[in-house]
Protein backbone atom coordinates (compact mmCIF):
# COMPACT_ATOMS: atom_id res chain seq x y z
CA UNK A 1 0.00 0.00 0.00
CA UNK A 2 1.39 3.25 -1.07
CA UNK A 3 1.21 6.81 0.77
CA UNK A 4 -0.64 9.34 -1.41
CA UNK A 5 0.17 12.88 -1.23
CA UNK A 6 -3.68 13.63 -0.69
CA UNK A 7 -3.50 11.77 2.69
CA UNK A 8 0.35 13.25 3.90
CA UNK A 9 -1.48 16.46 2.99
CA UNK A 10 -4.83 15.74 5.33
CA UNK A 11 -2.86 14.65 7.78
CA UNK A 12 -0.90 17.71 7.88
CA UNK A 13 -4.12 19.79 7.92
CA UNK A 14 -5.13 17.71 11.21
CA UNK A 15 -2.69 18.58 12.87
CA UNK A 16 -2.54 21.99 11.75
CA UNK A 17 -6.08 22.22 13.44
CA UNK A 18 -5.20 20.49 16.27
CA UNK A 19 -2.30 22.76 16.62
CA UNK A 20 -4.40 25.89 16.58
CA UNK A 21 -7.07 24.39 18.91
CA UNK A 22 -3.79 24.61 21.49
CA UNK A 23 -2.21 27.33 21.41
CA UNK A 24 -5.26 29.67 20.61
CA UNK A 25 -7.17 31.36 23.96
CA UNK A 26 -9.87 32.45 21.86
CA UNK A 27 -12.67 30.15 21.94
CA UNK A 28 -14.69 30.94 18.15
CA UNK A 29 -10.68 30.43 17.14
CA UNK A 30 -10.61 27.04 18.99
CA UNK A 31 -13.85 26.27 17.28
CA UNK A 32 -12.56 27.06 13.55
CA UNK A 33 -9.59 25.00 14.48
CA UNK A 34 -11.82 21.86 15.46
CA UNK A 35 -13.83 22.61 11.75
CA UNK A 36 -10.15 22.62 10.31
CA UNK A 37 -9.55 19.26 11.74
CA UNK A 38 -12.70 17.38 10.83
CA UNK A 39 -11.83 18.83 7.37
CA UNK A 40 -8.69 16.89 7.41
CA UNK A 41 -10.39 13.60 9.01
CA UNK A 42 -12.65 13.91 6.14
CA UNK A 43 -10.38 14.69 3.22
CA UNK A 44 -8.71 11.36 5.13
CA UNK A 45 -10.89 9.12 4.80
CA UNK A 46 -12.05 9.94 1.25
CA UNK A 47 -8.63 9.33 0.16
CA UNK A 48 -8.81 6.03 1.40
CA UNK A 49 -11.93 5.04 -0.26
CA UNK A 50 -10.45 6.52 -4.04
CA UNK A 51 -9.08 4.07 -6.24
CA UNK A 52 -7.76 5.82 -9.71
CA UNK A 53 -8.31 2.31 -11.11
CA UNK A 54 -12.23 2.22 -11.11
CA UNK A 55 -14.89 4.90 -12.31
CA UNK A 56 -18.24 6.08 -11.04
CA UNK A 57 -20.57 3.59 -11.36
CA UNK A 58 -23.13 5.27 -13.36
CA UNK A 59 -19.83 5.76 -16.17
CA UNK A 60 -19.20 1.99 -15.70
CA UNK A 61 -21.34 -0.32 -17.93
CA UNK A 62 -20.04 -3.52 -17.09
CA UNK A 63 -20.53 -2.91 -13.23
CA UNK A 64 -16.91 -4.57 -11.85
CA UNK A 65 -14.83 -2.28 -11.23
CA UNK A 66 -16.43 0.40 -9.50
CA UNK A 67 -15.71 3.02 -6.86
CA UNK A 68 -17.65 2.31 -3.70
CA UNK A 69 -20.28 5.05 -2.97
CA UNK A 70 -20.21 4.19 1.00
CA UNK A 71 -17.50 6.01 2.11
CA UNK A 72 -18.73 8.98 0.00
CA UNK A 73 -21.83 8.90 1.26
CA UNK A 74 -20.57 8.44 5.44
CA UNK A 75 -18.61 11.91 4.79
CA UNK A 76 -21.72 13.63 3.36
CA UNK A 77 -23.14 12.47 7.04
CA UNK A 78 -20.16 14.03 8.90
CA UNK A 79 -20.01 17.47 7.44
CA UNK A 80 -23.75 17.89 7.86
CA UNK A 81 -23.48 16.72 11.50
CA UNK A 82 -19.79 19.17 11.67
CA UNK A 83 -21.64 22.30 10.55
CA UNK A 84 -24.55 21.39 12.74
CA UNK A 85 -22.07 21.02 15.66
CA UNK A 86 -20.11 24.32 14.73
CA UNK A 87 -23.44 26.31 14.69
CA UNK A 88 -24.32 25.31 17.76
CA UNK A 89 -20.86 25.84 19.40
CA UNK A 90 -21.50 29.50 17.73
CA UNK A 91 -24.45 29.84 19.55
CA UNK A 92 -23.31 28.93 22.84
CA UNK A 93 -20.28 31.62 21.85
CA UNK A 94 -22.79 34.29 21.74
CA UNK A 95 -24.66 33.17 24.85
CA UNK A 96 -20.59 33.34 26.81
CA UNK A 97 -20.29 36.59 25.13
CA UNK A 98 -23.62 38.45 26.21
CA UNK A 99 -22.87 36.54 29.86
CA UNK A 100 -18.73 37.21 30.31
CA UNK A 101 -18.15 40.12 28.13
CA UNK A 102 -15.45 37.33 26.14
CA UNK A 103 -14.67 35.04 24.00
CA UNK A 104 -11.71 34.34 25.72
CA UNK A 105 -10.83 30.68 27.80
CA UNK A 106 -9.12 32.17 30.60
CA UNK A 107 -11.11 35.46 31.38
CA UNK A 108 -14.14 33.41 31.16
CA UNK A 109 -12.56 30.98 33.62
CA UNK A 110 -11.69 33.45 35.52
CA UNK A 111 -15.11 34.76 36.45
CA UNK A 112 -16.39 31.99 36.46
CA UNK A 113 -14.62 31.18 39.53
CA UNK A 114 -15.06 34.65 40.89
CA UNK A 115 -18.98 34.14 40.81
Amino acid sequence: MTIKIIEIVSILIFFLGLFMLITRKNILKSIIAISIMEMGIIIFFLSLGYDVKNDAPMLNENFSHFQDPLPQAFMITTIVIGIAVTAVSVSLLVILNKKYFSSNWDEIKKLKEDN
